[in-house]
């Protein structure tokens, strides 16, 4: 075989070489998780991505959306969605909230914000009471009482913290 006449063939087994790659670089992996527990809400999903940035942050930002629930039942929940990312924005950086953005689609703290349900709930409020604080083990849900046992909490001993605990910052 001359060369001339090997051109054409080599051209042709070169497309179908080209073709046959191109079509295995097209095949991509697709998987698909399922939780076993309900969706967490976008904003304790945002704390918890802040709080990896440093308690601090993660405590500041919780000032500024105490009151981000009011605004959840009036407006819907795409203007919810952007409202969580305005805040976080005054905490993180451009690149940051595009990776905040994406954790959203994943869902990536949804098993943090799940633990910390699980957690909850295995410890049940006082009779009586909707919202409580627990201090080194006791329990209360009358402000008045906090003050008292923060007092008696140096007597008891610490609880154990577990890695995504989060300490509100003291001055001791």
């Amino acid at each position: 075989m001359t060369a001339l006449h090997s051109a054409p063939l080599l051209f042709f087994l070169s497309c179908v070489l080209f073709s046959i790659i191109a079509q295995a670089a097209a095949k991509g992996v697709t998987a698909s998780l399922a939780a076993k527990w309900p969706e967490s809400p976008l904003l304790l999903e945002a704390s918890e991505f802040i709080a990896e940035e440093g308690n601090d942050k993660f405590w500041q930002f919780l000032g500024t959306v105490q009151e981000m629930t009011i605004y959840k039942n009036k407006d819907s929940e795409y203007s919810f969605y952007s409202l969580i990312l305005k805040k976080a924005g005054q905490f993180l950086s451009d690149l940051q909230l595009t990776l905040l953005k994406f954790a959203f689609s994943l869902r990536a703290y949804s098993p943090t914000v799940q633990m910390f349900q699980q957690i909850a709930a295995d410890e049940p409020p006082p009779e009586g009471c909707g919202a409580f604080v627990s201090i080194h083990g006791s329990h209360t849900c009358k402000a008045s009482q906090v003050k008292k046992l923060l007092k008696d909490a140096l007597q008891r001993p610490r609880p154990y913290l577990y890695k995504g605990d989060h300490v509100f910052p003291t001055l001791n």
